[in-house]
């Protein structure tokens, strides 16, 4: 009696190890087969898109609009920029551009959404250049005082 006990606590305790290194194993498969997928080109990589945190339907309008004229810009790709929405029913829908913690580009959207994609390309150009002198302000001007941020 006790060595069908002992036989089937084996055959258990085995059945249990057999599962465990199957499911390892796999799981490692898993992990090395994501870790060597190849990256996706630079031109497909989604690192210049701007952080979108607006609220209604003109805001993503505009964004969209926005991130596809920024990625066109030279070395847009190393700049995080976030654009925020403020909706206001007395003043109508305000849009800011901030670059760290400094604001490059505030504008209020137009009621006609048609007038938004050329509004978006004033606005890159106009953002890209606040954020390139923002760039060279950091670079250039240094205080023992103040942060580089605070400049």
């Amino acid at each position: 009696m006790s060595i069908a006990v002992g036989l089937r606590n084996f055959v258990l305790a085995s059945g249990f190890f057999m599962r465990f290194t199957t499911f390892t194993c796999l799981m490692l498969c898993a992990g090395l087969v994501q870790a060597t997928a190849p990256l996706p080109p630079a031109a497909m990589r989604e690192e210049s898109w701007p952080t979108d945190r607006t609220i209604t339907v003109a805001g993503h309008d505009f964004v969209q609009a926005f991130a596809v004229q920024w990625q066109e810009q030279p070395l847009s790709d190393r700049y995080a920029i976030v654009i925020r929405e403020h909706p206001s029913a007395r003043r109508g829908t305000q849009v800011t551009i901030d670059y760290g913690q400094e604001r490059v580009y505030q504008t209020f959207l137009p009621a006609n959404r048609a007038k938004i994609p050329a509004l978006a390309r004033e606005a890159v150009s106009s953002c890209y250049q606040n954020v390139i002198d923002a760039e060279v302000r950091q670079l250039l001007f240094r205080d023992a005082d103040l942060a580089p941020n605070e400049l």
